[in-house]
């Protein structure tokens, strides 16, 4: 049985400033697909195509790492700079609640079975296993008239044999120390810099500063993603510790609670109806929660801070107002919620994370609560930037939902690879029902609406046998699913 999380693994701010994903390469510009708006618009030489391109927007993409949609409560920054002068998606579901394969969707726009990642390592995980790397994100918008850059923690793996990616104007991927504190060394576009004494996410927030810097005098447009550590487990020595936060952070929030210790999901004292590697775990202690709890919402300060320096870097240089900022984290993380503390597994504290987008056109201060998963930041981003796609695209644009709070999806695929299988579990998720089928067979359903902690396992009681068969069915299909078919099926 594969565990339920595995340690190594795969942020907004307004319309006029959003952040975007990337991912390594260059491939031909593809047809478009539902969702997009198609401008086909190859990067021209010449004051035509630039002056077009000018008038775009830049979009910044700020992602943090296993951070739960409930933690922006302790973002006082990115609450004031981009929550209140933007769009939060109070829906937003990680399809593949795990680092790698959740960042190889962002920059595809794929889910795992399209893009080639299905875990962080092992035989279908990693770098290695993403179908053509040169075919991304950047690569598009860099086709569209786009500087594009990346800092920060990239795909798992990318660092063993370090390359710059086609489709970056400036690559500048964590290659070694990638999940410690301290002493970064990042590749500086060919060029690898050691940062001994910085915190991580002060020098990538730094850098990301300096790239803002460096292109808003020029006239094109640039997409910046910044790829934050925290508040991942960190590793310290030669051992993995909860997140370590800057020492002026360090007793930050001290009488803080843990939110998982007041859901009636956490240390669920009946599991008998859960599957055998959750039947076979400890009861859950809640000073373990709030432990660490403490130590990531500490670390995430010293992100929030950047964040704020982000802002700050782009109204300093006139580009604020005509720049997207998106706010994300590539999964969520359970804190003692069925006795369990990881992510990889389909429940919604794993499943649901932070979504936040400020920028020209985005209504302030707004929430919507319809369900996006982030299969459908790549569609949006593209339509933002006047990008076409070099893939066919699983998701759809956000930006009717985002402006006018059009309705989102009814359906979310949701999946979990193993490090030596292709597939742990995969499931359906909707508002009223979550349906789970791992590889052994076993099966769990969850009424969301009487149910949204997910006490208790339906799967087998008669009056659900209708639900269970149309899930099951919709699974059948979505698993298989690629481009319209999964927005059929979704939508």
């Amino acid at each position: 049985m594969a565990s339920p999380g595995c340690r190594r693994g795969r942020r907004p701010a307004g319309l006029a400033g959003l952040v975007v994903l990337m991912v390594a390469a260059c491939l031909a510009v593809g047809p478009t697909t539902p969702g997009v708006a198609d401008h086909r618009q190859p990067h021209q030489e010449g004051s035509a195509g630039a002056d077009a391109a000018a008038r775009r927007p830049n979009i910044v993409l700020v992602l943090t790492d296993d951070m739960r949609a409930s933690e922006l409560r302790w973002m006082p920054r990115v609450r004031k700079l981009l929550v209140d002068r933007g769009a939060r998606v109070e829906g937003m579901i990680s399809n593949h609640p795990m680092c790698c394969p959740a960042r190889a969707e962002l920059l595809t726009g794929q889910y795992a079975h399209n893009s080639g990642v299905h875990h962080n390592n092992g035989p279908d995980g990693g770098y290695k296993s993403l179908l053509e790397p040169g075919n991304h994100l950047g690569r598009w918008l860099e086709r569209a008239g786009y500087t594009t850059g990346f800092t920060g923690k990239f795909l798992n793996g990318w660092e063993r044999r370090p390359t710059i990616p086609p489709g970056w104007s400036w690559f500048d991927a964590a290659v070694a120390r990638i999940y410690d504190p301290y002493g970064l060394r990042l590749y500086g576009h060919g060029n690898p810099q050691n940062f001994r004494t910085g915190y991580t996410a002060t020098v990538v927030g730094r850098r990301a500063v300096d790239f803002v810097r460096r292109h808003a005098p020029e006239k094109a447009p640039f997409f910046l993603w910044v790829n934050q550590l925290a508040p991942h487990d960190m590793h310290v020595g030669k051992a993995w510790r909860r997140p370590q936060p800057e020492p002026r952070y360090a007793d930050a929030y001290a009488g803080s609670v843990s939110p998982a210790t007041q859901d009636p999901a956490f240390d669920e004292r009946d599991v008998s109806d859960k599957p055998r590697w959750i039947r076979k775990r400890e009861r859950f202690p809640v000073r373990l929660s709030n432990g660490w709890h403490r130590a990531r919402i500490r670390s995430l300060r010293s992100v929030d801070d950047q964040v704020g320096a982000l802002v700050k870097a782009l109204r300093q240089s006139g580009e604020l107002a005509n720049t997207h900022i998106v706010f994300a984290s590539d999964n969520g993380y359970l804190l003692g919620e069925h006795r369990i503390m990881a992510k990889n597994v389909p429940y919604e504290p794993a499943l649901q994370v932070p979504f936040v987008v400020r920028g020209p056109g985005i209504p302030r201060g707004v929430v919507r609560r319809s369900t996006f998963e982030l299969v459908d930041v790549v569609p949006t981003l593209l339509q933002l930037g006047g990008a076409s796609p070099g893939r066919t695209l699983d998701g759809r644009s956000m930006l009717p939902a985002l402006r006018r709070d059009a309705p989102g999806k009814s359906f979310s695929l949701i999946q979990g690879g193993s490090s030596d299988a292709a597939w742990w579990w995969r499931g359906v998720r909707s508002g009223d029902y979550k349906y789970v089928r791992y590889a052994s067979g076993y099966e769990e359903l969850y009424d969301l609406r009487e149910d949204p902690s997910e006490l208790r396992n339906v799967a087998r009681r008669p009056r659900y046998g209708e639900v269970l068969g149309e899930y099951s069915q919709k699974l059948d299909i979505l698993q298989r699913c690629s481009g319209a078919s999964c927005l059929a099926e979704t939508s």
